[in-house]
């Protein structure tokens, strides 16, 4: 499956939606207008709905066409136009029938009923996950931020309900009752598979568990994890995957964190930098914790290059997925420079693999940059680094700020935007 087909399916989806929904309600658009646009309202809500559940199960099959950046952002913009439905249509359907009532007193009346209690509720939540997350994005923990969004499968489950029991346009066609449990069928069962199912089977399989924590730098360590049949699990340098450790204090968070070593069937590592309260506390990890790994995730991988030519970019920590592509890379015998960019010496992650890396692989020549005395990293810097630069594919990863700046300068200074590769390794 590609992009077009991709499109294709959420386009005829769309259209067998608004050809049922004109079978029972296109005969009231001269009538009563509000009523038909409001029940078509509650229709795209629903499958909006749907596919928002898509969008944030990590589905492995979307995520490998679209990667998990390009999800992120259809999830967000899907968000705002789910809100637009679902307050488009209890209004729709007030003014519909308001009639003498006044609109207030209709809308109290329809939306507090009994027969409407699963939607309000519906409704209540989200609005609620909807309004809260883009305003407390910045502050919430990421634990927070996952069980918001469960509350969404609740949501999602009591607006079929609804759906059930009162929509118009679906009880009365069974063909139409049946369109919609296929959508809830599939959407309910990706996200069963690839949330759930995926990371207990590796779990079962595999039997994660933590073999040994060693300290990297005075502020990072690396995390190596054993298991049976390794060569089994499978993924790319440059992917990543969310990490739940089975111990006391870490158990009932799991946070996503990129491979730092590539495949072997011996372990597989993360390496963590200590920046926040959870990183802080992973060296006291014990050997033997088992481990629940929901992955591999992400496109920042080998398969991107457009030439055998690359420009590798990481900034601090970012040098994690960097490492473990540039490894796969420089052994398929591409051309590899890599800029690596940090604000000062001292504490510099993976430094010592780095080093060694180059110093055995003569196509990899690496450029070790220093913000505090050579500056911002921009264009013009690179060109003096790597003055072939725009031959090359670039892969950029580092923090959010670094990664936007430099992909809007290099697009600027002439780089097609298919030759920059980039991943925020973010689910949010």
């Amino acid at each position: 499956m590609n992009k077009t087909f991709s499109y294709l399916l959420l386009l005829i989806g769309l259209v067998l939606i608004v050809y049922f929904w004109s079978l029972n309600s296109w005969i009231l658009m001269d009538s009563n207008i509000s009523l038909a646009m409001g029940r078509l309202a509650g229709l795209v809500l629903v499958y909006s709905l749907l596919l928002q559940l898509v969008l944030i199960g990590r589905t492995g099959w979307l995520e490998k066409i679209f990667g998990m950046d390009k999800l992120a952002r259809f999830h967000h913009w899907n968000g705002v136009g789910t809100l637009v439905m679902l307050l488009a249509h209890p209004i729709l359907l007030t003014v519909a029938k308001s009639g003498d009532s006044g609109f207030v007193a209709t809308f109290i009346r329809l939306n507090g009923g009994d027969d409407v209690l699963n939607g309000t509720i519906a409704a209540i939540i989200i609005i609620a996950v909807g309004i809260l997350i883009p305003i407390l994005l910045e502050k919430l923990k990421y634990e927070i931020w996952y069980y918001l969004h469960l509350l969404l499968y609740v949501a999602i489950l009591l607006a079929f309900g609804h759906q059930l029991e009162l929509g118009g346009d679906f009880r009365d066609n069974g063909l139409f009752v049946v369109f919609w449990w296929v959508l809830y069928v599939f959407a309910f069962g990706n996200l069963i598979l690839y949330r759930f199912a995926r990371p207990i089977y590796y779990f079962w399989r595999h039997s994660f568990e933590i073999q040994k924590v060693e300290k990297d730098t005075e502020e990072s360590h690396s995390i190596y994890i054993q298991g049976k049949d390794l060569k089994r699990f499978e993924f790319k340098g440059g992917q990543f995957a969310i990490f739940r450790f089975l111990q006391e204090g870490f158990w009932y968070e799991a946070h996503p964190y990129s491979f730092s070593s590539i495949h072997n069937d011996k372990f597989l590592r993360i390496t963590v930098k200590n920046l926040g309260d959870y990183s802080n506390k992973i060296r006291e990890l014990k050997v033997g914790t088992k481990v629940i790994i929901d992955g591999p995730n992400g496109v920042f991988t080998t398969a991107r290059a457009g030439n055998r030519k690359i420009l590798l970019i990481a900034g601090g920590v970012g040098i994690t997925p960097v490492k473990a592509v540039a490894e796969e890379m420089i052994k398929d015998n591409m051309d590899v420079a890599l800029i690596y960019s940090n604000r000062q010496e001292g504490n510099i992650v993976l430094e010592k693999e780095v080093d060694l890396l180059a110093a055995e692989y003569k196509n990899l020549r690496l450029i070790k940059f220093l913000s505090q005395k050579m500056g911002q990293l921009d264009p013009e810097k690179i060109k003096a680094l790597v003055q072939d630069y725009k031959e090359r594919t670039v892969y950029i990863c580092g923090p959010i700020p670094m990664i936007e700046s430099l992909v809007s300068g290099l697009k600027a200074a002439g780089l097609r935007g298919s030759n920059i590769i980039f991943e925020k390794f973010s689910l949010r």
